[in-house]
């Protein structure tokens, strides 16, 4: 297991899984949302992977960190993004995202980390 930690976030990658878990009252703009694609590729180098991401920490995403997001400018070797987020306002947020900005990568949202790995491992049966 590979470890990083930023001042936003930090970031394990085990099993062909990142997971990146930002810290409380973070707020993801542009410059984070950079540095984070800086800090994945020393973590995954040249390895596909799924990338699981926490936001449940009461984290603020602006909006031109969305609209980077959702044109992922460094998409290769990511299999499939999943959010977690709270209840509520945060997760309706995440459903419409994935729905209405049309991220490059397949993209969905939900309430527990357990949920989105099952779908993660939907996809390797799959792929097997």
């Amino acid at each position: 297991m590979e470890t990083s930690k930023f001042t936003a976030a930090k970031m394990n990658y085990v099993h062909g899984v990142l997971h990146v878990e930002f810290n409380k009252d973070t707020v993801i703009d542009r410059k984070t949302l950079l540095e984070e694609i800086a800090y994945r590729k020393t973590l995954t180098g040249n390895d596909d992977f799924f990338m699981l991401v926490d936001l449940r920490h009461n984290v603020t995403v602006t909006d031109e960190a969305i609209m980077l997001a959702a044109q992922n400018p460094s998409p290769e070797h990511i299999k499939a993004i999943a959010f977690v987020t709270n209840r509520g306002l945060d997760h309706n947020r995440a459903k419409l995202y994935t729905l209405f900005d049309q991220p490059n990568i397949v993209t969905k949202a939900f309430l527990t980390v357990a949920n989105a790995m099952d779908w993660f491992n939907a996809f390797r049966i799959i792929a097997a």
